[in-house]
């Protein structure tokens, strides 16, 4: 009888055991608090996001006033919301954003013929305020973003900054024009280094593409004003920085966004009203938030170091890619599992994208090289100096008749011409 007991007891004891191992979460990783850490400790105050924030403000008020207003109308409703709650921002007049054929989408060929020939001074004088705000943005250089990475995250009227950066394309157009090449070409080239400095400042992806579209707009313009005879030959640009090809910043706070919602999660805090008891046991027994914090950070981290690369090393990257083997699952945690796994795009898109504009650089660099109103023959082509692709050495650039482009090949497919001048 007592062996029986004993016996019984035993088995208890082992379950007890077993389902407490089971049920409990890991900590968090040195590796996974150190990102928090670093995410947590970012500015609290920036200039340059307040401004940007209220850019699209009327015309008589200030945008930083508007930018603060907007911010303090989102860290209120996030301070009294539930996770699952939809954020509606801030009802308040704006300034018109530019539209027409000024503002054609700059892919088609037919809007860069359409530009050179059209007389920018009506647009320009109807968007003075929008030109001059921008210009003011760009020498600010404080840029971090101030809110909160949630599902519900607003976003600044970026729509506002590239048209902002159109116009001033438009007036460097308009100087050309009128015979002040050396001004225009001045202006574009201050731009193209503020411009590079916002890019190593952002700490969004969602702006890092913005400026990475910005700059690749930047560079077509300065190709068609040389090829016109406008303005002289730019100087030579160099290669991108660490810190603008870095996309850290912004993994950081993707992590950290992330990882706010698997802890919320796990707490029962993302559906409506509060969890079944037998629900919450059944996701305990399947789901640990910290397990998966620490799963999740792995991806973001390689993909960190992968964005640093230049664009050599990051081809040799995605080859090396392929060769990868998957995590480990584990049960204990197989919904974190799945969840960690579906959650990150693949920003080894974006990655690319950043990288493209290394190509681009380069080929705007050889345009001296070329003849400026004609293609350039296979024999020109071949006579280039300094000419390798930056994807890989050997790799000469070459002409894309049917668009009437200088292109250099690539890993990844180029987005809307990114290697093409």
């Amino acid at each position: 009888m007592n062996k029986s007991v004993f016996g019984v007891g035993g088995v208890l004891v082992v379950l007890l055991v077993g389902g407490f191992a089971w049920q409990r979460d890991d900590a968090l990783s040195p590796e996974a608090e150190g990102w928090l850490k670093q995410f947590s400790e970012r500015p609290k105050h920036s200039d340059a996001y307040l401004y940007l924030n209220g850019l699209d403000a009327p015309a008589d008020e200030e945008p930083a006033e508007l930018g603060a207003a907007r911010l303090a109308h989102y860290q209120q409703w996030l301070a009294t919301s539930e996770p699952s709650d939809q954020y509606w921002e801030l009802q308040q007049a704006t300034l018109p954003l530019p539209q027409g054929p000024a503002f054609c989408a700059r892919e088609e060929s037919a809007c860069w013929r359409d530009l050179f020939a059209s007389d920018p001074s009506e647009v320009l004088a109807e968007h003075a305020v929008l030109l001059e705000r921008y210009r003011h943005l760009m020498t600010l250089d404080d840029y971090a973003t101030l809110t909160s990475p949630t599902l519900s995250d607003p976003l600044p009227p970026f729509f506002y900054l590239r048209r902002g950066h159109q116009l001033q394309a438009l007036y460097a157009l308009q100087l050309a024009k009128s015979g002040a090449g050396s001004e225009a070409l001045r202006l574009l080239e201050s731009d193209l280094v503020q411009l590079r400095r916002q890019l190593a400042q952002a700490d969004h992806l969602v702006l890092k593409m913005i400026l990475i579209a910005m700059l690749d707009e930047h560079l077509n313009w300065l190709a068609l004003l040389y090829r016109e005879g406008l303005i002289v030959a730019p100087q030579p640009i160099q290669p991108l920085s660490e810190s603008e090809r870095s996309l850290h910043l912004a993994l950081q706070r993707e992590f950290a966004g992330s990882a706010e919602m698997y802890a919320q999660l796990g707490a029962g805090d993302l559906g409506s009203g509060e969890p079944k008891v037998l629900e919450h046991v059944a996701l305990v027994l399947v789901y640990k938030p910290q397990m998966t914090i620490n799963r999740a950070l792995l991806p973001y981290q390689t993909l960190s170091a992968v964005s640093l690369l230049k664009p050599a090393a990051f081809r040799q990257s995605l080859e090396n890619d392929r060769q990868k083997t998957a995590m480990e699952r584990s049960w204990r945690n197989y919904v974190g599992v799945v969840l960690s796994d579906i959650a990150l795009p693949d920003f080894n898109i974006y990655i690319g994208r950043v990288l493209d504009l290394d190509a681009k650089f380069k080929l705007l660099n050889l345009l001296p090289q070329l003849p400026k109103n004609t293609p350039p023959s296979a024999a020109q082509l071949a006579a280039l100096e300094q000419a390798d692709n930056p994807y890989q050495r050997g790799q000469l650039p070459f002409w894309q008749a049917d668009i009437a482009k200088l292109c250099y090949p690539g890993p990844l497919p180029q987005h809307k011409g990114s290697r093409c001048l």
